[in-house]
């Protein structure tokens, strides 16, 4: 599992010392790459291809791309919505 976010982590001590690491805004973006060790020959080869997806954020718009995805945030007044 990679786990890519827009902004810096920073430590957080809650109930669990020392184990917690959060982003600071509530504009943050995230992208969570999940595999199979059969996808990849090796870690090293599976961390190259995260890295070769360059994520990036670009808050004005809400739009998060990573290789050839891309997702839009759109705010409705849906208290549901997570995405």
């Amino acid at each position: 599992m990679a786990l890519w976010c827009s902004d810096p982590f920073a430590a957080y001590d809650d109930l669990m010392f020392q184990c917690e690491y959060r982003g600071k805004s509530r504009d943050t973006a995230y992208v969570c790459i999940c595999v199979s060790r059969k996808d990849y020959g090796s870690l090293e080869e599976f961390l190259l291809a995260c890295k070769e997806r360059k994520p990036a954020y670009d808050r004005e718009k809400g739009r998060l791309r990573a290789g050839n995805e891309e997702i839009t945030y759109r705010k409705y007044e849906n208290m549901t919505q997570y995405i």
